[in-house]
């Protein structure tokens, strides 16, 4: 007879709980997002997508990359560690806050504004949601999945009871934040205390940020410069089109995302090698299966789901796909890099990666418009995913066959654990 399935297990192994997560969001996600395209239509969704890129890029300068040193610094076994950075985190929220309510007594700018408004939540919230995967991965996921419920309830009633205009979506964006970071402070249990005022500690680990913001930096442009050039080339509407396939995209990174998120707190204390690799592996075939299912079933499902207004973006879609397998290389092995400290070849992989996207971008947008930036993407992720794929290899002398191909042992091995758990 076949035994029960432990439902105990599955809820508590980081793996199957963190598929369970993503999952989730993606089916939530789905249907959010088609509430918000709906409400929004071309036009406004791409004035949103900027105002979004804009609080990201922003959002890496004041973070400092500090919040990147908790791994490092965790593995290095310092005393008082985890309370000791998120204290310096409420020293930036407070300064932030006060940045944000000068900015809109002295700058009449709407845009900025906004987005200084967002920042001191925003900046918290990634930087408690950094520190949370690495403590205790189980509770973000948790947490994530009543956050995707809370999201797509927002998009829901925004869009059957508001007219159109942007502030409904940003404030649809802080309320979520906002029960993110009450979460997240509330399992933290961490004091604000001058205790851990130290400027030492302080200048250490902004010494250490300082490279990892710029590399933090690096990626959201990596990720996000494609919608800020279009915005310079082309009209919202397009710049809109574009960002529903760029949404669409990113359900398929959280494939990567998965595994990257345990494994942020696996590397943080040894280099778990076969961890990486299996992830890897499973990673690239999940990854090749639903980039089939992409091209069979995507243009029916934007047209029911988003409308005809976005037909257009399945091919974008599509052509970002492509892209996906290589930025799980980069995301999967990056989270060794960054726990051993190796953050020039970061850096440098990241700049390499971002000078092709903006070549690329310049030379395709004129010529294909929203595709030419779709294909720019691409190339660019298999450039930074190429190179972290490829000094992986070279560094632990492993086959790059070995990285992809499936053996009668990897299912043997993974038939045992199934069967001792």
């Amino acid at each position: 007879m076949l035994k029960k399935i432990n439902i105990k297990y599955i809820l508590t192994n980081e793996y199957s709980f963190t598929l369970i997560n993503k999952i989730t969001t993606i089916l939530l996600g789905v249907f959010t997002s088609a509430f918000i395209n709906r409400y929004a239509g071309a036009s406004l969704k791409g004035e949103y997508a900027v105002l979004l890129n804009l609080l990201n890029i922003f959002s890496v300068f004041a973070n400092l990359g500090l919040y990147q040193a908790y791994p490092y610094y965790k593995r290095k076994g310092y005393k008082d560690i985890l309370s000791k950075f998120i204290n310096v985190f409420y020293y930036q929220f407070i300064f932030y806050c006060v940045m944000a309510f000068c900015s809109y007594l002295l700058i009449d700018n709407k845009v900025l504004n906004i987005v200084l408004l967002m920042l001191p939540i925003a900046v918290l919230t990634n930087q408690l949601n950094f520190i949370i995967m690495v403590e205790n991965v189980n509770y973000k996921n948790k947490i994530n999945i009543f956050g995707s419920f809370i999201k797509f309830l927002l998009a829901f009633v925004t869009y059957f009871f508001f007219s159109k205009r942007i502030e409904i979506l940003v404030l649809n964006l802080m309320i979520y934040d906002i029960f993110l970071l009450f979460c997240y402070l509330r399992m933290l249990r961490v004091k604000f205390t001058i205790r851990y005022l130290n400027l030492n500690f302080i200048i250490s680990i902004i010494k250490f940020g300082f490279v990892a913001m710029v590399t933090s930096l690096l990626v959201n442009l990596n990720y996000k410069l494609d919608v800020l050039m279009l915005n310079s080339y082309l009209s919202s509407s397009l710049v809109g089109i574009y960002s529903v396939g760029v949404t669409l995209a990113e359900f398929g990174w959280l494939i990567p995302d998965t595994f990257k998120d345990v494994l942020f707190s696996k590397t943080a204390k040894s280099d778990s090698i076969n961890s990486i690799i299996n992830c890897l592996k499973i990673s690239f075939y999940v990854i090749i299966v639903i980039t089939f299912m992409v091209i069979l079933f995507g243009k029916i499902f934007i047209k029911i789901m988003y409308g005809n207004e976005f037909l257009d973006s399945y091919i974008v879609t599509v052509i970002l796909f492509l892209g996906i397998p290589s930025m799980a290389w980069f995301k999967i092995i990056s989270t060794l890099y960054l726990a051993k400290g190796k953050r020039y070849f970061y850096l440098m992989t990241l700049l390499l990666s971002v000078v092709s996207n903006v070549i690329f971008n310049i030379a395709l947008i004129p010529k294909f418009s929203i595709y030419g930036a779709a294909i720019a993407s691409v190339f660019s992720y298999t450039v930074c995913g190429g190179i972290f794929l490829i000094d992986f290899c070279k560094k632990y002398n492993l086959k790059m066959i070995n990285i992809f191909s499936i053996k009668n042992s990897d299912f043997k091995g993974l038939i045992k654990k199934l069967k001792s758990q």
